[in-house]
């Protein structure tokens, strides 16, 4: 099914939103050679570890990438990020909902995505310290979505200050330490449903 819809896309499909269920290693290898136009990538919430590992020597397939949504247990996100330094010129938005962003993490989208206007971390685990190092990185930010994540607070001074300058800024219901640990079956946002557009994605 899913040959047969990247198919009649005839190589213009330019947003791609993967099915959360039975995705093979061929199936994103299928994706990354017959999609050379996208550019917007979802990947599913769940994406197994073996796929993950491919995924970064995918990203010079996508040229023309400008978003990337990836999965909760997102490993990789520095030798992705590496990789889209180097070969997406268009890439201006992350998603890395329901992730734990370490410093490294944060230090490799300060330092490698500058340019970034869109950032979504809603429900991560980031400190306060790993997201002032991004908002410092990563001046042409327009939209941040940082809201039910722990590490930080929502009311925290330094980074209200810090976000001012930002047209979209979604902090709400951040905390220092949450109470409720079960945020596994918060999937809010992730669109399972595989589907195609030939047009350009408008944010």
């Amino acid at each position: 099914m899913m040959k047969f819809v990247v198919d009649r896309s005839d190589r213009c499909a330019t947003y791609l939103s993967l099915p959360n269920r039975s995705l093979t290693d061929e199936a994103l290898i299928y994706v990354a050679d017959r999609c050379p136009n996208l550019r917007t990538f979802v990947l599913p919430y769940a994406l197994p570890y073996e796929h993950m590992l491919k995924i970064p020597n995918l990203i010079n397939k996508w040229k023309s990438l400008e978003y990337l949504t990836l999965c909760a247990s997102c490993f990789q996100l520095q030798e992705i990020i590496y990789q889209i330094s180097i070969h997406c010129n268009n890439f201006v938005g992350l998603g890395v909902p329901n992730a734990y962003i370490g410093k490294s993490d944060a230090s490799a989208i300060a330092t490698l995505l500058p340019n970034i206007k869109e950032l979504d971390l809603r429900c991560a685990n980031i400190e306060k310290e790993s997201l002032v190092m991004i908002f410092k990185g990563c001046k042409e930010l327009e939209y941040v979505d940082v809201s039910d994540c722990e590490g930080f607070d929502e009311g925290d001074i330094d980074i209200l200050k810090l976000a001012s300058h930002i047209r979209t800024f979604k902090p709400e219901g951040s905390m220092l330490f949450d109470s409720d640990d079960d945020k596994e079956g918060d999937n809010d946002g992730f669109d399972l449903d595989l589907m195609f557009y030939c047009g350009y994605r408008s944010c």
